[in-house]
């Protein structure tokens, strides 16, 4: 991980986090709504659910070193 306390600051439907990608960080959620999303392999979309305040998000591709396996984006922003 490069830094600690890297903050970015998003608004509604702005992208965090791409299936796919490759994660070098992980995210708390300080405020705000972000919703994950999964695209199956014949397109259809899934939401998995959403994450508030307090939450930590991305943290999968840095325990296990592959791809992101969701995309997660700004649902509400506060």
């Amino acid at each position: 991980m490069n830094t600690l306390n890297n903050k970015k600051y998003l608004k509604k439907n702005d992208v965090l986090i791409s299936q796919g990608d490759q994660g070098d960080s992980a995210y708390i959620i300080e405020s705000g709504l972000v919703e994950i999303i999964l695209e199956k392999e014949n397109g259809l979309i899934q939401s998995l659910g959403t994450r508030g305040a307090d939450s930590l998000i991305g943290e999968m591709a840095l325990v296990d070193n592959k791809a992101r396996t969701a995309t997660v984006g700004m649902k509400l922003a506060f």
